[in-house]
């Protein structure tokens, strides 16, 4: 039973070789994909490479289309297809480790293409060795484009005036409360006991076509009995089939 079974798995493997090569090619290419769902390319992706005083990071929107701030120990960040890269693209025209972003103190940030297949280029030129990148520079890994820019300083910006900044804070929307839950208010048996009749009164019989009513005290000694719990289920189901009918 085995052989008959790898013997049918192996003639429909070349069956669809013979007819669907590229299929086949194109499921074989799933081996080497990853087990995780790729983020998606944002439609204007970017890195920025920030440099604050001993610390130095990437911000990037290529992380689940999200501005995402990354962090590495020895500023190195990697990009490619595998999962454990520090920015993961799913391109299937990356390799698993593609590039690499370096930050070099006092030089700036580079920019080195590990070995890949189909190459990066750096302002559409391909690259061969490390090359430093400036602010505006653009980066083709596979088939994305992504936008770099630096930032290195803090401008501090002047205060506005007084009246200014009052009339901004005061117009600026805020979020009203929602009032409070108005409180029940605790009925007594007797107002529970008349609230029940009246509420149950239209499924009871004779309720509107047995000539005069008579207005009846309700009796205040517990709920209803059985007999009346059961007049009024089946009214109710008698005006629920007509409703439906």
């Amino acid at each position: 039973m085995e052989f008959e079974n790898r013997l049918n798995l192996y003639q429909v493997f070349q069956t669809l070789y013979d007819h669907h090569p590229d299929l086949l090619n194109d499921i074989l290419k799933l081996e080497d994909a990853q087990d995780f769902a790729a983020p998606l390319i944002p439609r204007h992706p970017y890195i920025l490479g920030m440099v604050e005083t001993e610390t130095v990071y990437l911000i990037t929107n290529l992380l689940d289309s999200r501005t995402q701030a990354i962090t590495q120990p020895q500023w190195i960040w990697t990009i490619g297809r595998a999962g454990h890269n520090a920015i993961t693209l799913g391109d299937h025209h990356l390799s698993r480790h593609h590039a690499a972003i370096q930050y070099i103190p006092g030089q700036g940030f580079f920019v080195h293409d590990l070995n890949s297949t189909n190459g990066t280029y750096l302002n559409q030129e391909v690259l061969h060795a490390p090359r430093r990148l400036y602010e505006g520079d653009h980066l083709r890994i596979g088939s994305v484009v992504i936008s770099f820019f630096i930032c290195q300083q803090t401008v501090a910006s002047r205060a506005i005036a007084i009246d200014l900044a009052t009339y901004l804070r005061e117009s600026s929307p805020l979020v009203t409360p929602e009032p409070p839950a108005t409180p029940t208010p605790q009925l007594s048996p007797e107002q529970q006991q008349s609230v029940q009749s009246r509420t149950t009164s239209a499924f009871l019989p004779n309720s509107q076509d047995s000539g005069p009513q008579v207005t009846q005290t309700p009796p205040s000694h517990g709920p209803l009995n059985h007999e009346q719990q059961s007049e009024i289920l089946d009214r109710f189901f008698q005006i629920h089939n007509e409703d439906m009918s």
